[in-house]
């Protein structure tokens, strides 16, 4: 019996990491950008060239900016909430015509 209760909060702990948001960004702008800051430096993703897309990585939840300079200085930013409930991917996409947006994939 005392081994099967140890077992219980290993086996919660192993089924809830798997939970939560990830969060990548797409450059579908015209150039490559320098830098994104999500957050107060939570995540940061560099050098993304023109018309490709970075990794996942987890991201916690709270209220979010991402602010975004391209390789000519021209900047973005989207304000976005990740919930604590649920799970899922989110995508920070810039497009060619400079429009910043938030995806739920």
């Amino acid at each position: 019996m005392k081994k099967i209760l140890f077992f219980y909060p290993l086996l919660f702990f192993f089924f809830s990491c798997d939970k939560g948001y990830t969060i990548r960004f797409h450059n579908l702008y015209t150039e490559p950008m320098d830098s994104v800051v999500v957050g107060k430096n939570k995540i940061v993703f560099t050098d993304i060239p023109a018309l490709s897309a970075t990794d996942y990585t987890n991201i916690a939840r709270g209220q979010y900016d991402a602010k975004c300079v391209s390789h000519s200085k021209k900047r973005f930013s989207v304000s976005f909430f990740v919930s604590g409930k649920g799970s899922g991917t989110k995508t920070i996409q810039v497009d060619a015509s400079g429009q910043t947006q938030l995806i739920n994939n």
